[in-house]
């Protein structure tokens, strides 16, 4: 219920039929009914309900006459809220504060009942993209597109976006209607698909987008590059991107920042070139340029790839003798090198130190917790620390949904793999090869057909096709059960 007087709010409608005045009478009933609305300063939000509105409005109204008034509200409602000059902010304030399925509730509200406008459509966007929700993200672009034709910053935000997605399939049918609408694509959009192209190990597509660019004679500033670098990195062409940063050493307008030196030194120590490296640490002392909290975390992250954790922790004593503060991302490769060297001691111990520097966890920290737990058998810490982790909010990837699976599988404990599994379907995260496979593997082993055959039909209704070996071998071995049922109720 919310807050105000609803019998009061309601009383309106005694004699609505006789009213001089009806928008009146209901715009009274949402300002009483819904008097938080107003309030666009919290993250709360209460959806319009129809069978909360027909059981409060029945009494006092019925047939044609109730739907109308339903109808009304609906549209009053939205139509105050989008008319509310802080109605952009409270959209940004929802995803800044994490509350994504708020806005997913507004946004159902708006497209029944409101129109919003191209800048609300930006924000929505930009939000659902940062925080991965991609179904959402394409469903509000269809509606966008639907009744408006695109800007040059629509698309640059949906490109930068979809961008970040192994499969490109989606970013590139942007692309491709972005250049039969006759909008350039700007430096960003430009650079968002080169270094997806490097990330999905296309470097020639890369190459291809990049010399169009340069025939297009655009302005190219240091963020641009530093996206160029990082996509080569991605795809350990060191050489390359060391060519990048020589031309832009050698431009005044271009001069290498922090970040250039940090994605370039993670790229060439990750590749093992280590002349690369040593020329980069040159280069920042050359020009006095202190280690920032991204460098040092680079440096940690290496030297627990090589499993020095000595090294590492010396590293990260540095911290404090620079004056420096680790940050959630520091904290996750410590926190994961620790337990790829088989320190759990030291990643919960560094874990209990996060919490208590009030520094939020990442999924990839909880991720990584949960799986060392289920590593070493403590299957209820493990738990522990899922449930941790939902009720910080933090959303879990396939990753997690997977480990999760395959840990209760493992501890033979089916009935909660089943319900992480639905959990992951109710929260739209899809499953992949090794999801199925865990599923699928799991209950065939343990010779549950029953249940793995629903989860067979659900990959199908899915239009989930198996890859892996595995698997596939999996759904031979359920068709064949499916079978040999059919046959024995055949022969019954």
């Amino acid at each position: 219920m919310s807050k105000g007087t609803p019998d009061k709010a309601l009383a309106a409608f005694t004699n609505y039929t006789e009213a001089d005045d009806k928008t009146k009478v209901i715009e009274n009933f949402v300002k009483q009914r819904y008097p938080h609305w107003r309030d666009l300063s919290n993250a709360e939000y209460e959806p319009l309900q129809d069978t909360r509105l027909k059981t409060e409005l029945a009494p006092y109204l019925e047939g044609k006459e109730l739907e109308k008034v339903m109808e009304a509200i609906k549209k009053y409602r939205m139509t105050a809220l989008q008319n509310d000059e802080r109605f952009s902010s409270y959209l940004t304030l929802l995803f800044r504060v994490d509350r994504w399925e708020v806005a997913e509730l507004l946004y159902k509200d708006f497209k029944k009942y409101g129109d919003l406008g191209e800048k609300d459509y930006g924000i929505l966007l930009a939000g659902f993209l940062q925080c991965n929700k991609y179904d959402i993200a394409i469903e509000i672009w269809d509606d966008y597109i639907a009744k408006n034709k695109p800007t040059q910053i629509i698309y640059t935000i949906v490109l930068d976006g979809f961008s970040k997605r192994t499969d490109l399939t989606f970013a590139e049918r942007v692309w491709e209607r972005m250049k039969s609408d006759g909008i350039e694509p700007d430096s960003i959009a430009y650079a968002a698909m080169i270094e997806a192209y490097f990330r999905a190990r296309n470097p020639a597509r890369a190459a291809e987008l990049f010399e169009e660019l340069n025939g297009l004679r655009v302005k190219l500033d240091v963020v641009f590059y530093n996206r160029i670098i990082n996509g080569m990195c991605w795809c350990m062409k060191i050489k390359e991107a060391m060519k990048i940063y020589a031309k832009m050493k050698s431009n005044p307008e271009l001069e290498p920042n922090l970040v250039t030196y940090n994605t370039l030194l993670r790229g060439a120590l990750f590749a093992k070139e280590y002349a690369a490296a040593a020329m980069l640490m040159g280069d920042m002392r050359a020009r006095q340029m202190s280690f920032d909290t991204v460098t040092l975390t680079t440096y940690i992250d290496r030297m627990l790839s090589v499993r020095d954790i000595d090294a590492a922790k010396k590293l990260w004593d540095l911290f404090r003798t620079l004056g420096l503060k680790p940050n959630n991302v520091s904290y996750g490769a410590l926190i994961g090198g620790l337990i790829r060297c088989g320190d759990d001691a030291g990643a919960q111990m560094k874990f209990k130190e996060m919490i208590e520097a009030r520094i939020k966890p990442g999924v990839q920290v909880y991720t990584n917790m949960i799986q060392a737990f289920f590593y070493r058998g403590f299957v209820h810490m493990a738990e522990e620390m899922y449930q941790r982790m939902r009720q910080a909010k933090v959303n879990p990837t396939t990753a997690t949904y997977n480990i999760m699976i395959g840990g209760f599988l493992e501890a033979n404990n089916v009935e909660k793999a089943i319900k992480v599994y639905e959990e992951m379907i109710a929260s739209r995260t899809k499953p992949n090869q090794a999801t199925y496979n865990a599923l699928l593997g799991g209950l065939v082993h343990k010779k549950m057909m029953d249940l793995a055959s629903v989860i067979y039909d659900d990959m199908i209704a899915a239009k989930f096709l198996p890859e892996r070996p595995d698997l596939k071998r999996s759904c031979e071995m359920i068709k064949d059960w499916r079978a040999s049922q059919t046959l024995r109720l055949n022969a019954g």
